[in-house]
């Protein structure tokens, strides 16, 4: 009984899921401010139809890579008015997103002097 149940759960989360056939083109953050989730996120998509990369920080509106730094800025300096440490700051990009651009929002971090920096990798192989 309790492998059915089981069985079916995982079932209903797959279903939820939708297709995960193609990658997504618009950042999913949640809609949490960074002092909740304990961090500074930049979430990177690419835009199939234009071909360019979208940047995100936190639950700003998104942009490109001109306007990435202003929004880290101002996400650094809510940080430090409830925080007394450093923030860590997570660069999330989906697979489709060029390498080079992820470099333009570490770039963008190390000018900010913000130097703890993660990276969230897909861990779906392409097909």
């Amino acid at each position: 009984m309790r492998r059915s149940a089981l069985a079916l759960a995982f079932t209903l989360a797959l279903a939820a899921c939708g297709d995960s056939s193609e990658p997504p083109t618009q950042p999913t953050l949640p809609a949490l401010p960074a002092s909740v989730r304990g961090d500074i996120r930049i979430t990177l998509a690419h835009d199939s139809e234009s071909g360019s990369t979208i940047y995100q920080v936190d639950t700003s509106a998104p942009g490109d890579g001109a306007s990435l730094e202003p929004a880290l800025r101002a996400a650094q300096q809510a940080w430090a008015q409830t925080h007394r440490d450093a923030p860590t700051v997570t660069i999330d990009a989906v697979q489709t997103v060029p390498w080079s651009d992820v470099m333009v929002a570490f770039s963008a971090c190390q000018r900010l002097k913000l130097r703890n920096v993660d990276f969230v990798y897909d861990r779906t192989r392409p097909k």
